[in-house]
């Protein structure tokens, strides 16, 4: 990580980063987290067509199914959940405060996971756990708006929530920087894009009031389309050229020198 904070490549795209944090808070405070937070999945057709672009490679046919079959789920998933789009009037902050430790529980867990087995597995591990991370900033975030819009701006909740969620996006970036560390940006988009919506999605329904109104074949729908999108992205990881050690040797520790810096002559060492 040390390294990375010198990197000027690297620094310009947290600024990117960073700019499209402050975009999506804005898409957070004007509708519900159900229709805003899923559309993230466009990242991954553009990650496919950069990885191709860099390896002049075509994606394999694998590669593209799985990606057609995340990015149809979970646009099923958007519009099921787009079919309430309706908050709660008054929400819980101490309710969503304990929820909030019990879903950052899970992500620890991934993170965990992702220290050990073949690298693909690794990427998946810190890539979802990232995602857990991501997708409840967005719901704390989710939250602040609600709370603010209930006459709570100067509450000790409103801080609180602003400090998780700046918290959040830094621990968040920390655990997708391991990710990417040990698997293709494909993946790790893949990953982000069908965890981090579910989280916030299913956070949203269960404490935020969304969902209420929800017709029981849109829930099926959005039940069914959440498997498949994840079935998708564990295709996409364990199929894509870039997720395996070259010449099935196992790969360097976890965020190695070697992974941030490649030299012609560490780019195969053990």
């Amino acid at each position: 990580m040390f390294a990375l904070l010198r990197n000027p490549t690297w620094l310009a795209s947290v600024g990117i980063i960073v700019l499209a944090g402050l975009l999506h808070a804005v898409g957070l405070a004007l509708a519900p987290i159900s229709i805003v937070q899923p559309i993230g999945v466009l990242a991954i057709p553009f990650a496919i067509l950069i990885s191709a672009r860099r390896r002049r490679q075509a994606p394999a046919g694998t590669v593209l199914l799985a990606v057609t079959v995340t990015v149809l789920a979970v646009l099923a998933f958007v519009l099921a959940a787009a079919s309430d789009g309706k908050n709660a009037e008054r929400i819980d902050a101490v309710e969503i405060a304990w929820s909030s430790l019990g879903i950052g529980l899970l992500a620890c867990v991934l993170a965990v996971i992702g220290s050990v087995g073949p690298m693909w597995s690794r990427c998946l591990a810190w890539a979802s756990a990232g995602a857990v991370v991501y997708g409840l900033a967005s719901a704390m975030l989710r939250t602040d708006t609600m709370l603010i819009a209930q006459g709570d701006l100067l509450s000790l909740h409103v801080f609180g929530y602003t400090s998780a969620v700046l918290a959040a996006y830094a621990i968040g970036g920390w655990l997708v920087q391991h990710a990417h560390a040990n698997g293709p940006p494909a993946v790790v988009l893949g990953s982000l894009t069908v965890v981090d919506p579910i989280i916030a999605v299913l956070f949203g329904i269960a404490f935020l009031g969304e969902g209420a109104h929800l017709a029981p074949l849109h829930a099926a729908v959005m039940a069914i389309s959440g498997t498949v999108a994840a079935v998708g992205v564990l295709l996409l990881a364990r199929h894509h050229p870039e997720g395996h050690e070259p010449d099935d040797v196992a790969g360097p520790p976890v965020a190695s020198h070697a992974q941030i810096h490649p030299h012609p002559r560490e780019e195969h060492t053990p």
